[in-house]
């Protein structure tokens, strides 16, 4: 339910964009908005099982793409949460058909969320897995700010943000991004307070990251 309710929450802004006329066409059964709402809820799962806060991948597909599966932009970014896959080792045979490819730009998203100190559980992963995470979590490891982990905050998730979008950089552009991503997320997470959050964009526990794991 949860995942439903947030979905129809984000989407809302693209039903909102025209009139009646246009809001009967893009809800018709088949129509853009149900493709839409199906790859947004495929966000939501994939960032659970991740531990990513659901709001926030949403957002930043909703900035992206507006959940367009087959999004493609003139610098080779793919796919809903438009990722540059030559910018961040991904798998032999990444494809913008790859049915893995949300999981893929999610765990591109939780890449850069660990690096800064975010706090996000990630399962061991074992020798030989091919789990996109894996390949986040192996990332975050060789790169992460040597200094005390006491949680994600604003900072510290504007910067994941800024460097999701900017490639790993952090310009004037990508810093406007990500203040745009925090605020909508904030207020979807504001809407669904009643509901609970399992993976909030602020948590009080330690971060866990197996660093004795096998990789």
């Amino acid at each position: 339910m949860f995942e439903f309710i947030l979905c129809a929450l984000t989407l809302q802004p693209i039903l909102d964009a025209g009139g009646p006329s246009y809001r009967a066409k893009m809800t018709r059964p088949g129509g853009d908005y149900e493709q839409r709402f199906t790859t947004c809820v495929k966000i939501v799962d994939a960032a659970n099982d991740m531990n990513v806060p659901p709001a926030l991948a949403v957002s930043v597909a909703m900035s992206e793409s507006r959940f367009n599966e087959e999004a493609r932009s003139s610098v080779g970014a793919v796919g809903p949460m438009q990722v540059i896959p030559r910018y961040h080792e991904p798998p032999k045979g990444w494809r913008t058909e790859d049915p893995n490819l949300l999981r893929h730009g999610v765990s591109v998203l939780l890449k850069f969320l660990l690096v800064e100190g975010c706090e996000v559980e990630v399962e061991p992963c074992e020798e030989g897995l091919l789990r996109p995470e894996c390949d986040a979590l192996r990332y975050a490891l060789a790169r992460r700010r040597a200094k005390p982990i006491e949680g994600c905050d604003r900072e510290e998730l504007s910067r994941a943000l800024c460097k999701y979008a900017g490639g790993g950089k952090c310009g004037g552009k990508a810093k406007r991004y990500a203040r745009n991503v925090i605020k909508r997320a904030f207020v979807l997470e504001a809407s669904l307070s009643f509901m609970g959050n399992p993976n909030p964009l602020f948590c009080e526990t330690a971060v866990h990251m197996p660093h004795e794991a096998p990789l």
